[in-house]
């Protein structure tokens, strides 16, 4: 354990979030901004610690993601609903 807690402090000087640790740590997962080399720099600083990388996975953030940091819940999770509007304020007829 105290390899792969050296290993994810390595990463945390790159990240902008936190950084995890899988079963066994043959995943690591971590959060971190969009910067060119970025991926390289990662790769070297696991190598330097002793972690031999056999594949690496950049994903970038969904349109959900996206949702979700900005207004804290996710599209259609049951966040607060929108206040209906009277069709008269709407520019439709009122009945």
């Amino acid at each position: 354990m105290a390899k792969i807690n050296r290993y994810t402090g390595n990463l945390a000087a790159f990240a902008s979030g936190p950084v995890d640790a899988g079963p066994g740590g043959l995943v690591i997962t971590a959060q971190v901004p969009d910067r060119e080399g970025l991926t390289t720099d990662l790769i070297q600083a696991l190598g330097t610690s002793g972690v031999r990388v056999t594949s690496a996975t950049v994903r970038r953030p969904s349109l959900d993601d996206v949702f979700l940091t900005l207004t804290g819940h996710g599209a259609g999770s049951g966040g607060p609903a929108p206040e209906p509007v009277p069709a008269a304020q709407a520019g439709g007829a009122a009945a």
